[in-house]
C-alpha cells in the first residue's frame, strides 16, 4: 500500500481510502450501483432495513450492518460498525481529508516539538510516560476514555517528553493540552 502523501493526490472525487482495522484499500463508487474496491469491481445494493440498520449486497453475499459510534482517535474520525454482528472499525478519508491529515501531521512534529491535544472530550485512565522520558514515533502516551473505549494516543516523532498538563482520572475537553514533546538526537 502506498503512503497516505502519496494517496491524497491520486483519489478523484468519487474515491475514497477505507480503513478496517489494519487493512487499507481504495474504493471507486461507480456508475449503474457498482464500486471498484483495490482494483476489483463488485455490484452493490444498499438498502435500510429498520432505522439503524442497512442491509448491503455485494455481488452475492449479503451482510446486515449497524453503526456503533462515532469517535476520534489519532487518525481522525473513525465509526465503529457491526457487520453479521461482528464490531469493526472502519475510517473513511476522501481526497480533502487526506490533505488535512497530512497538514496536521505536519504541524504537530514541527521542528520545535510535539504538542499533543485531546482528539476527544473524555477522560484520562493512564499516563504511559513521565517528564524526561524519551519516546519513539508511535509511543504510548496517554490513554484516554471516551465513550466507554479507551484510546492511546501516541507519539507522532521521537523525541523528550517535556510536560504532562493532565493526571490519570481529569476530565479533558477536546483540543485541551496533555503533553509536550521536544525533538532530541538522542531519543532512541
Amino acid at each position: 500500500m502506498e503512503n497516505t502523501k502519496n494517496q491524497q493526490s491520486s483519489l478523484n472525487l468519487n474515491q475514497y481510502q477505507v480503513t478496517i482495522g489494519e487493512k487499507t484499500s481504495i474504493v471507486t463508487v461507480l456508475p449503474e450501483s457498482t464500486v471498484r474496491v483495490d482494483g476489483k469491481t463488485h455490484t452493490y445494493n444498499l438498502a435500510v432495513t429498520s432505522p439503524g440498520l442497512l442491509s448491503l449486497k455485494l455481488d452475492d453475499k449479503v451482510f446486515e450492518i449497524s453503526a456503533l459510534a462515532s469517535l476520534a482517535n489519532n487518525s481522525g474520525e473513525s465509526t465503529v460498525l457491526y457487520v453479521n454482528g461482528r464490531p469493526y472499525e472502519l475510517i473513511v478519508d476522501d481526497r480533502r481529508s487526506l490533505v488535512k491529515k497530512n497538514l496536521m501531521q505536519v504541524g504537530a512534529t514541527s521542528a520545535k516539538g510535539q504538542v499533543i491535544r485531546a482528539p476527544m472530550p473524555g477522560k484520562v485512565v493512564k499516563i504511559e510516560v513521565e517528564v524526561g522520558a524519551h519516546v519513539l514515533a508511535g509511543a504510548g502516551l496517554i490513554v484516554l476514555e471516551a465513550m466507554k473505549m479507551e484510546n492511546e494516543i501516541k507519539a507522532s516523532a521521537p523525541g523528550t517528553v517535556d510536560s504532562i498538563y493532565v493526571e490519570a482520572g481529569k476530565a479533558v475537553e477536546k483540543g485541551e493540552l496533555l503533553l509536550s514533546i521536544s525533538p532530541n538526537s538522542l531519543a532512541p
